[in-house]
């Protein structure tokens, strides 16, 4: 199939799961690079003719995006990564955000290492049980230190 990539034509594979298709005159979704390009999927007519819908890609098999000596780069105003379970497997995972909500119903963390934290401030409000386990705990503050309780015992 030819396919159009900036003005210049391009041969490409289509690389489709059954039953879905791709026509002439769609707007494509491919990868690859340089010589090497693969149709994946279709968003449909050409960009004028398709409603006000937002573009969706579905493919009936597992997907892979692989780049080996790159970088897959997201960029959007707003990526969302949703499903069923969500797996993060990498080395190192770096995340950098100017604010992050996290809302769960349980975290499970397990640490080998050392955790460091810098915090500007820290509020913390437990409902239930509050646990906390160490072998040794240094606890250092600048102001004063108040501890509420009905019963508080220090060992």
């Amino acid at each position: 199939m030819l396919i159009d990539i900036d003005g210049r034509q391009a041969a490409a594979w289509i690389a489709i799961p059954p039953p879905a298709t791709v026509e002439p005159g769609d707007v494509a979704v491919v990868i690859g690079g340089v010589d090497r390009w693969w149709v994946v999927g279709s968003l449909g007519g050409p960009v004028g003719t398709r409603d006000a819908t937002p573009p969706a890609f579905d493919t009936p098999a597992d997907l892979r995006l692989h780049a080996p000596s790159g970088r897959i780069v997201l960029v959007a105003p707003r990526v969302w990564i949703g499903g069923g379970p969500v797996s993060i497997a990498a080395s190192t995972v770096r995340a950098t955000a100017r604010s992050c909500v996290l809302r769960c119903q349980s975290v499970n963390q397990w640490v080998m290492g050392c955790v460091s934290q810098v915090l500007g401030g820290l509020y913390e409000t437990v409902t239930g049980d509050y646990r906390r386990r160490s072998r040794a705990v240094d606890a250092r503050a600048e102001g004063p230190v108040i501890i509420k309780g009905p019963r508080i015992r220090l060992n």
